[in-house]
């Protein structure tokens, strides 16, 4: 039950999360940032790095600016970070039980795998914090962009393995659902 409880309530989170930064950063998706604050994690030189922060110089209400958007947007990230490795950790944990075989050794790693794409994602917005305050340099734009690559392979990887985790334990007779107390 315990399990069940924290995946429950990282899964709540993790969503509430999503929709509130969805929304908090609906003011950095421009014609030239399409892609929002991912612009701004996937922009792996200084030059790129200014573009997206003279695209986002103008704010949508007085007295902001759109960096400020970014900066509070990234801000909130470190909250979504607890909220989503604790989901995909209680996930592989979840399915690394309840799987046969190389499936379930494959969530106990894993476990692990979402741990180091959240350490990941610490510092990138740290980075992304440093930019924003107009520290652009090569090796912070760089690591920028690095770290969130490795981190969006590693939660897709998870997001993966809990699909067909998922699907495995609706079809498969040799895969019973475990959850420990």
């Amino acid at each position: 039950m315990k399990q069940l409880f924290i995946f429950i309530v990282a899964l709540a989170g993790t969503l509430l999360l999503v929709v509130l930064m969805r929304d908090q950063g609906k003011p950095l998706i421009t014609c030239n940032t399409p892609q929002g604050i991912l612009n701004l994690e996937f922009a792996s030189t200084p030059a790129l790095a200014q573009t997206v922060l003279d695209e986002w110089k103008t704010g949508t209400c007085p007295g902001t600016t759109n960096v400020k958007t970014a900066a509070a947007n990234t801000k909130l990230d470190f909250v979504f970070i607890a909220f989503y490795v604790l989901f995909f950790y209680m996930s592989s944990l979840i399915l690394s039980q309840s799987l046969p075989g190389m499936a379930g050794g494959t969530g106990a790693l894993l476990k692990w795998g979402i741990i180091a794409a959240g350490m990941l994602d610490v510092a990138e917005n740290l980075l992304m914090l440093n930019t924003l305050n107009g520290n652009i340099t090569v090796n912070g734009t760089y690591c920028t962009s690095l770290f969130a690559t490795i981190k969006f392979a590693i939660v897709l990887g998870c997001f993966l393995y809990l699909l067909m985790g998922v699907l495995w334990l609706l079809f498969s007779k040799k895969a019973k659902l475990v959850v420990q107390r």
